[in-house]
């Protein structure tokens, strides 16, 4: 009997400790699915479906962006040409100085007129900035290549960047029709056109440069007095294309053009009831001087409380060493190449200069899907990092010289295919995750003022590459530094004040600052 109910408690502590082993296990699965279901969602929020863009209204801002990096790189190859025809330098080597003052201007003029598109775009339209400075730059861009002398290019290639707004404007709309969801995927094709045209530009520019010496059928009088002509009217018809597109395909945002509405009639509010004042001091001229004043006054303020957001100005200084490093390189690279291989170049043509800017189009085509893919696993500022990481070993370009020396042309060529495609991966992951951090820092409603902000110190950056470089290339090549290792060192010094400067900015600027308005 003893034994039984031995048995039997047993059995009962048994049975007990299983169901509190059950309920215990209960407990914790309760205890732990809030957690699972939480992670469960946030699994959800980031696999969100991407968000539809109109496709139209994104073909022609692409078209826009290409026409843009057609009209800044497309003299590069031949403007060491152009600086010896106008007998201000006798050989190749020491057509830098002018050649970059002449470069430089362009972004000089874009540096003065870059704000003032950027507040236009956000207040008024856009396609009637993009109307403007499509007219505006075919007209100047054709006079450029009219040019007889130094200072009639100098006057013309400045009213050109002068005109030259549709970069900041482009990008203040791409901010228009994307979110969260569908950036990366918008901005990679921003990477991808200005690239295509930049690409495009040097080619067409070095293939269809000085025609009457390189194809017979054109040598004739007029391409002889106008060497430079036919690509300049190649720059002009794209121009018009994209207008065109840009008229058929565009929309501006509603509300904007609400909010400028409101602004105008705010300003215009006059006190009625003062009518012997009014009759003193003339109730129309000074009314509207006034209100001309205040809406000046008011723009300034704007402009100046969007621009000084912390986050804004790291960005746009970011934006200042990419456009710097990236000029550098793309303007004094075929300066640097047309030099003799015995001066420490590599004795390229105009013509070979085209060949090798193709060659780079075609690798620019994988930019697309690369960064979207590099930005999904990284997030946009780590993207941004890992391309100025990959600009470093640049600085050992002037090797370049020695492979022509010993190796000859076709060793030359497969480094030089591998050396473009580096060139193009750092510059899509730089450029493309840049504009969207800015876009990102941008207060909301102030995204083209931003733009245009961020497109000055850009043209700062250009205009202060194209200058120094210049001087620097020229300096080296009459003195001791044979390789012209002191251009290629600042690109990589540039490359790490960039990578210091990514540092004080945190990963929540990977998503837009105003996602919740």
């Amino acid at each position: 009997m003893t034994s039984t109910v031995t048995k039997n408690d047993e059995y009962e502590s048994d049975s007990e400790n299983e169901n509190v082993e059950l309920l215990d296990s209960s407990e914790d699965t309760e205890q732990h699915k809030p957690d699972d279901d939480q992670k469960a969602v946030e699994n959800n929020l980031d696999k969100k479906p991407m968000t539809p863009i109109p496709m139209g209204g994104l073909i022609a801002v692409c078209f826009i962006f290409m026409t843009e990096g057609f009209n800044y790189c497309f003299l590069f190859p031949f403007v060491g040409f152009m600086i010896m025809d106008f007998g201000l330098a006798e050989k190749e080597q020491d057509a830098g100085y002018y050649a970059g003052q002449l470069a430089g201007c362009f972004a000089l003029a874009q540096l003065f007129s870059g704000f003032v598109f950027g507040y236009v775009s956000d207040k008024f339209s856009k396609r009637k900035v993009f109307l403007v400075s499509c007219i505006g730059t075919s007209a100047t861009m054709i006079a450029f290549g009219f040019s007889r002398s130094f200072g009639m290019a100098v006057l013309f290639r400045t009213l050109c960047g002068t005109f030259n707004g549709n970069v900041s404007t482009g990008k203040a709309y791409l901010a228009d029709i994307t979110d969260s969801t569908n950036q990366a995927y918008a901005y990679s094709y921003y990477g991808l056109t200005f690239g295509i045209g930049a690409i495009m530009g040097p080619a067409i520019g070095g293939l269809l440069s000085r025609p009457a010496k390189v194809y017979s059928a054109f040598d004739i009088p007029f391409f002889r007095m106008y060497p430079y002509i036919l690509p300049c009217l190649f720059c002009a018809f794209f121009q018009i294309v994209a207008l065109i597109m840009c008229m058929i395909f565009m929309k501006d945002k509603k509300d904007i053009v609400k909010d400028c509405k409101d602004d105008f009639v705010q300003v215009a509010q006059v006190d009625t009831n003062d009518d012997e004042q009014l009759e003193i001091e003339g109730p129309v001229l000074e009314k509207t001087q006034e209100d001309l004043l205040t809406t000046l006054k008011n723009a300034v303020y704007e402009i100046i409380d969007a621009c000084s957001d912390k986050e804004v100005i790291i960005t746009c200084t970011l934006y200042f060493f990419c456009s710097a490093c990236d000029t550098m390189q793309e303007e004094l690279f075929p300066l640097w190449s047309i030099i003799p291989s015995a001066s420490g170049g590599l004795s390229f043509t105009n013509q070979t200069i085209g060949i090798y800017n193709t060659m780079q189009g075609i690798l620019l085509l994988i930019q697309p899907t690369c960064f979207r893919y590099v930005a999904e696993k990284l997030g946009k500022l780590d993207t941004f990092r890992l391309g100025f990481l990959c600009v470093l070993p640049f600085t050992f370009t002037p090797l370049l010289n020695v492979v022509y020396n010993h190796a000859g042309g076709v060793v030359l060529w497969i480094i030089l295919a591998i050396y473009c495609f580096f060139r193009m991966f750092t510059t899509m992951l730089t450029f493309t995750a840049v504009f969207i951090l800015i876009n990102n820092a941008a207060p909301h409603g102030k995204v083209g003022t931003v733009m245009g902000f961020s497109n000055s110190a850009g043209c700062i950056a250009r205009a202060v590459a194209t200058f120094s470089a210049g001087t620097i290339l020229s300096y080296c090549a009459s003195n001791i530094f044979t390789m012209h290792t002191p251009f290629f060192i600042a690109c990589g010094l540039m490359s790490t004040l960039a990578l210091g400067t990514s540092s004080r900015l945190s990963n929540s600027i990977n998503e837009l600052k105003n996602a919740s308005n």
